[in-house]
């Protein structure tokens, strides 16, 4: 397993008493540091042709125009000085995740901030300038013609900037499994996408590992069969925790720990390359937890 990160994300400021906040990736670190798993910095930020891949080429360009300044860079998107330049080296980091996993056939996790799964072609929203893991989907068809990729995306919220991006591809494969309702008040079951590409599992509020597991293996699971992906992204949120303020799941680390497990075993046994990068988790004081052990790694205290 490789792990990827950079000390620029620490340097995004949502401000005081935002939840999206610097300590949720120093605990994950912190703790990672303890458990002795080294993570690698990642070697380059994404450019702006980058992400006119998955964005308006106008929308980045007003985007990038936020470098250096504090406020807001779209709708519930607040910003420091070194937030833009944390975004494109989040986004150039879930695309060296490819690229690591592709050259090494391990999976490669990539621990960034901000996140990006609301972000869709022309608006930054809920948390997220640029849209990660779509931007590492289309990289890597752009890479290989005739390939086809998969993306499960387990965040408590609807990765509705995913799905729009990659909506009318019938080359990606979008799954999502979250709260309905809840922000974004997107993803219902009949969100299909121009070709029948996107699934959508709405969960209710209370849904524990029972639930999950049981929508990943007789739902999501299928589906990925059906569709034969060259490569498995996973938008892995871990705000469907227990106690999460932003949200009224009830998954505990041991949850997590055999979804990822499962997901792994369904990507070995296909011969398929993974990649998990980070989303939302708001219960700072144990988002670590359930971060290690998707990871399968054992916390040391």
């Amino acid at each position: 397993m490789t792990v990827l990160s950079h000390p620029v994300f620490l340097d995004h400021d949502t401000g005081e008493g935002h939840p999206e906040c610097p300590q949720r990736l120093e605990n994950i670190l912190a703790a990672l540091d303890r458990a002795g798993v080294p993570w690698t910095p990642v070697s380059a930020p994404a450019t702006a042709a980058d992400l006119g891949r998955v964005h308006d080429r106008a929308h980045v360009d007003a985007v990038l125009a936020l470098a250096g300044t504090t406020g807001e860079a779209g709708v519930e998107v607040p910003i420091g000085p070194r937030s833009i330049e944390a975004a494109l080296w989040a986004a150039g980091g879930a695309m060296e995740a490819v690229r690591r996993t592709l050259a090494s056939g391990t999976e490669t996790w990539a621990l960034v901030r901000p996140p990006g799964h609301h972000a869709t072609r022309r608006l930054s929203q809920g948390f997220c300038v640029f849209n990660n893991v779509a931007l590492a989907a289309v990289t890597y068809l752009d890479a290989h013609p005739g390939a086809r990729v998969a993306v499960i995306d387990w965040d408590v919220h609807h990765g509705d900037g995913t799905q729009d991006i990659l909506w009318d591809r019938p080359d990606a494969t979008f799954i999502s499994l979250h709260q309905h309702p809840l922000y974004p008040e997107t993803g219902a079951a009949d969100e299909r996408g121009a070709h029948g590409n996107v699934h959508n599992i709405p969960l209710p509020s209370g849904s524990d590992d029972a639930d999950y597991l049981r929508a990943l293996e007789e739902q999501a699971l299928p589906v990925l069969d059906a569709a034969a992906p060259g490569l498995l992204l996973v938008s892995a949120g871990f705000d469907a925790q227990q106690g999460d303020p932003l949200a009224g799941m009830w998954v505990t680390p041991g949850g997590f720990a055999k979804m990822a497990s499962r997901v792994r075993e369904w990507a070995s046994a296909h011969g398929v390359p993974i990649v998990f990068i980070l989303e939302g988790g708001y219960k700072v004081d144990t988002l670590a937890d359930c971060v290690l052990a998707a990871m399968g790694v054992t916390p040391s205290r």
